[in-house]
C-alpha cells in the first residue's frame, strides 16, 4: 500500500514537472482513471472562466492530454463513457491531473447472443441492437414491454388481462425467441409472452438480434431473438441499489439488489415488489379495462470464477395476482332480501426458472460451456361468487376453475473453436423437453425436440468474412428438416459495414395450439392436433455507416428484410359463433411479411444524442397471401446531458401507424364464408424524463410523463382480438396521461 502511494506521487510529480518545462507554462491536463491509474481517453472537458464569459470546449487525445485554452481562473466539467462525471476548479498556466471514478453502470458493448465468444457489438456476424442499463434508467421503464415499446422496428399491443405482447418484422412473438442468459422463457398465453411479467430491475442490458436464428435457438426463433442479460458487478467487494417508483396511474415499485464478492466467489441477491390498481377511462363499476395487478420478483445468484473456469447457478421466482372482478347482480334473493352478487376471477402465475452454466477456456480463447434449465409455469384461475352486502365468498362451478402447469428442461452444451487461422467453428447439441398437464389441454401432454448444430466461420478477421450453420432436429411429434443458415459481412474500411443473412427456419405447433380447449360464456377456442409444422426462409440485408468529426459521430443505419412462412398457423372463425375459434394452417400460399427501416443518430459526445428512424412493413392478407396491408413507423428520441449541472433530459416518440388484419370465417361445414377486415387508427406517444445524481452518484432523482399524447382508447372497427375480444368501436392502447417520480440509492464498497 505504501510503495503503491510512494509510486502514484513520485509519477504524478514527474509528470508535472516534464509537463511544465515542455509546455513553457502552458496549462495541460492529464486525465487518468482512478483504480487504475491508465490513461482515459477522449474525454470531453469544458471550460468557463469564473465570470462566465469566457466559455471552450476540448477532447483528449489517446493519452488522455488535452490543453487548457482559458487564461484565467476557471470551473472546468469532465465527462467520459463510463465514469463518473467531475466538476473542478483550475488555474491558468499550471499542469494539472484529474482522476476519474469509473461508475458501476458502464455500457457494455460486448455481445454474447449467438456469439461464438463474446464480441464487440460492431464485429458481430449479426446484426445486434443493446439496449444497456443507463438508456433502461432514461426510459423509465418498469417491465421489457415499456421498455421495447419504442424501438423502431418492434410493435407491442397490450391487453388488459393478456399482458403485452411484441412483433418483429410484422412477426408475432411465437415466432420470437425469448431468453434470460441463454434460457429461453416457458408460458405462452395463446401465443402471448406477456413480457409486462419481467422485471428490468437485475437486468444489465439486452440484446436484440433481428433475423432467423433458428440454427442457433430452434424453434421460435424465425423473426429474431431477445437476450435479457443480467448484472454481474464488475467493480467493488459489496454493492446494492435499492429503488422505489411511483407513478399517479397507481404504479407502486420497490426493487433491491444485493451483492457480495469474496476472492473468486460472487453472490447476488434481488428481490422486487410491483403494484398496479387497475384503471378504466371511466371508473363506474367493479369492473377494470386494465385489470389490477400484484407483482413479487426474488432471484439468487451464485459466481465462481478464475482464469480457466466460470461456474454460475441463477434461481428466479415470480408470482403475479391479477383480478378481474365483475359487475354486481341484483337479483339474487337471500332470506327474503335482495342481495347484490358479483362472480370474480383471480388469476395466479407463478415462473420458477433455474439454471446452470459452466464455462471452460481452453488455449486460445477455445470454450467449452454447458447449460443445465429447469423451469415451470403455473397458471390458475380461481372463480368465486361474491355477497357484496355481507362480503361472503363462495367458491364458483368448477367447470370455472382451472389450473394449467408446464415443466421445461434444458441441457446445451457448446464447444467453440476460436484461433487465427482462417477457420473457426462452433458445434454442439440441445434438448428441450416441454410437459404440460391441465383441464383446457384434456390431461398431460408433451413434446421433445433434440437437435445438434455446427457453424463454421470463415475469415473472422478480415474485410470479407461469412459464416455457415445447420441444425439437424429430431421432434417427438413432427419430423423437422435440417434447416440451415449463411451469414456473410464486410467492412470495407473502420465505418463501415455490410451484412447479409439467409435462414431456413421450423417451427412445430405448441402444446396450446395442438391440445388447447378453452370453453366459457364468452370464449369456445379449440385446438387441433392435425396442425402441420411451420417452415420458413428468412432473408436480411443491412449496412451501417458512421462518420467521425472530433467528438461528432453520424450514423447511418438501413436494413430490408423479407419472410416466407409456408404453413403459418393462425386462427379460423365461425360465421354462426363469435365466440368460437380453432387453430389451422393458411391454405392459401405463402404467408409474407417484408419491409426496410431507415435510421440516422447524431451524437455529440458525452452531451448530446439525437436519433431519428422510419420503419416501412408489409404483411400478407388473408386469404388473398399476395395483397399486402402497409405501415409505417417513426421515431425520433433525444438525450441531453448538461456538464455543468450534472442533469439528464430524455424523450421518446414514437407514431404508430395504422393497423390493418384479416381474418376468415367459416361455415359449420368447414367452408370460407367470408373474410372480415380488421381495424385500428394510429397513434403517437411521447415519454420524457429529467434526472440527475446527488451525493457523489449515489442517489439519483428521476421525474418524467408517460403517454403525454394522452392515449386510452383509439378508433377501430372489426373484432378486436379474435375470439378474445369482441367487436367494438374502440381499442384500448393506454391509461392516458400519467407522471411519475423514480428514486434509487447505489452504495459501492471497493
Amino acid at each position: 500500500m505504501f510503495v503503491s502511494t510512494f509510486m502514484r506521487i513520485y509519477f504524478s510529480l514527474l509528470f508535472l514537472l516534464i509537463v511544465w518545462h515542455v509546455s513553457g507554462q502552458e496549462s495541460v491536463i492529464k486525465i487518468l482513471d482512478k483504480q487504475s491509474q491508465k490513461s482515459v481517453p477522449y474525454a470531453v472537458v469544458c471550460f468557463e472562466s469564473i465570470d462566465k464569459k469566457i466559455r471552450s470546449n476540448a477532447t483528449a487525445n489517446v493519452d488522455g492530454l488535452l490543453k487548457n485554452q482559458v487564461r484565467t481562473k476557471s470551473t472546468m466539467a469532465i465527462s467520459s463513457l463510463g465514469y463518473v462525471s467531475k466538476i473542478d476548479t483550475i488555474l491558468p498556466n499550471r499542469p494539472f491531473i484529474i482522476y476519474l471514478q469509473p461508475t458501476s453502470y458502464e455500457v457494455n458493448e460486448v455481445v454474447v447472443t449467438g456469439q461464438f465468444k463474446a464480441v464487440r457489438a460492431d464485429k458481430s456476424i449479426y446484426k445486434i441492437s443493446i439496449i444497456n442499463s443507463r438508456q433502461i434508467e432514461d426510459k423509465a421503464a418498469n417491465n421489457l414491454g415499456e421498455l421495447l415499446s419504442s424501438e423502431l422496428t418492434m410493435r407491442t399491443s397490450q391487453n388488459g388481462a393478456l399482458g403485452t405482447d411484441l412483433s418483429i418484422q410484422g412477426l408475432s412473438g411465437e415466432y420470437v425467441k425469448f431468453l434470460i442468459d441463454g434460457v429461453p422463457l416457458i408460458g405462452r398465453q395463446n401465443g402471448i409472452l406477456d413480457l409486462s411479467q419481467m422485471n428490468l430491475s437485475s437486468v444489465d442490458h439486452i440484446e436484440i438480434v433481428e433475423g432467423p436464428m433458428s440454427v442457433v435457438y430452434g424453434s421460435n426463433a424465425l423473426a429474431g431473438a431477445v437476450n435479457v442479460i443480467s448484472k454481474e458487478p464488475t467493480h467493488g467487494n459489496v454493492w446494492g441499489k435499492a429503488s422505489g417508483y411511483f407513478e399517479s396511474v397507481g404504479v407502486y415499485n420497490f426493487n433491491g439488489n444485493f451483492g457480495k464478492r469474496i476472492d473468486h466467489h460472487l453472490f447476488t441477491v434481488n428481490v422486487g415488489r410491483n403494484f398496479f390498481g387497475g384503471y378504466s377511462p371511466t371508473d363506474t363499476s367493479r369492473i377494470k379495462l386494465w385489470k389490477p395487478k400484484l407483482q413479487y420478483n426474488a432471484g439468487v445468484d451464485y459466481y465462481y470464477t478464475d482464469t480457466k473456469n466460470k461456474l454460475r447457478f441463477a434461481s428466479a421466482y415470480f408470482f403475479e395476482e391479477l383480478r378481474n372482478k365483475g359487475n354486481a347482480i341484483t337479483d339474487i334473493k337471500i332470506n327474503n332480501e335482495i342481495h347484490p352478487i358479483a362472480i370474480d376471477e383471480y388469476h395466479y402465475t407463478s415462473r420458477w426458472n433455474n439454471s446452470l452454466n459452466y464455462q471452460r477456456k481452453f488455449q486460445n480463447d477455445n470454450e467449452l460451456q454447458t447449460i443445465l434449465s429447469f423451469s415451470t409455469y403455473n397458471k390458475t384461475k380461481k372463480t368465486i361468487s361474491k355477497d357484496l352486502v355481507n362480503l361472503d365468498e363462495l367458491q364458483a362451478a368448477s367447470s370455472l376453475q382451472d389450473t394449467t402447469l408446464f415443466y421445461n428442461y434444458i441441457w446445451r452444451t457448446v464447444y467453440s473453436h476460436n484461433s487465427q487461422s482462417w477457420l473457426n467453428y462452433q458445434t454442439g447439441y440441445e434438448a428441450n423437453i416441454e410437459t404440460a398437464t391441465g383441464k383446457r389441454l384434456t390431461g398431460q401432454k408433451r413434446i421433445d425436440d433434440y437437435a445438434a448444430f455446427f457453424m463454421a466461420k470463415l475469415f473472422s478477421d478480415r474485410k470479407l468474412n461469412g459464416q455457415f450453420g445447420l441444425r439437424a432436429i429430431y421432434n417427438s411429434k413432427y419430423k423437422a428438416p435440417v434447416i440451415y443458415s449463411f451469414n456473410l459481412k464486410y467492412t470495407p474500411v473502420e465505418q463501415q459495414t455490410f451484412r447479409v443473412s439467409y435462414g431456413k427456419g421450423f417451427r412445430s405447433p405448441s402444446l396450446k395450439e395442438l391440445y388447447l380447449v378453452f370453453n366459457d360464456i364468452n370464449h369456445n377456442v379449440q385446438g387441433n392436433d392435425s396442425l402441420q409444422a411451420e417452415t420458413s426462409n428468412n432473408y436480411n440485408l443491412s449496412s451501417v455507416t458512421k462518420i467521425n468529426i472530433g467528438n461528432q459521430i453520424i450514423t447511418f443505419d438501413a436494413s430490408a428484410f423479407y419472410n416466407i412462412i409456408h404453413n403459418k398457423i393462425d386462427f379460423e372463425y365461425r360465421t354462426d359463433d363469435p365466440t368460437w375459434a380453432k387453430y389451422f394452417n393458411i391454405i392459401w400460399g405463402n404467408y409474407i411479411t417484408r419491409g426496410l427501416d431507415m435510421k440516422v443518430q447524431y451524437q455529440l459526445h458525452p452531451r448530446f444524442s439525437f436519433v431519428t428512424g422510419v420503419n416501412f412493413l408489409e404483411r400478407s392478407r388473408i386469404p388473398d397471401v399476395k395483397k399486402f396491408y402497409h405501415s409505417t413507423d417513426y421515431t425520433a428520441n433525444f438525450n441531453y446531458k448538461n456538464l455543468r449541472y450534472l442533469f439528464k433530459l430524455s424523450a421518446y416518440y414514437k407514431y404508430t401507424d395504422d393497423f390493418y388484419a384479416s381474418q376468415a370465417d367459416f361455415n359449420a361445414d368447414n367452408t370460407l364464408s367470408s373474410v372480415s377486415e380488421r381495424f385500428m387508427k394510429g397513434y403517437h406517444n411521447l415519454d420524457v424524463t429529467l434526472s440527475r445524481p446527488f451525493l457523489n452518484n449515489s442517489i439519483e432523482i428521476g421525474i418524467g410523463g408517460k403517454n403525454l399524447f394522452d392515449n386510452k382508447n383509439v378508433l377501430s372497427h372489426g373484432s378486436g382480438g379474435g375470439a378474445h375480444s369482441g367487436a367494438g368501436s374502440d381499442t384500448p392502447v393506454g391509461w392516458g396521461r400519467t407522471f411519475f417520480v423514480r428514486v434509487s440509492y447505489n452504495f459501492l464498497k471497493i
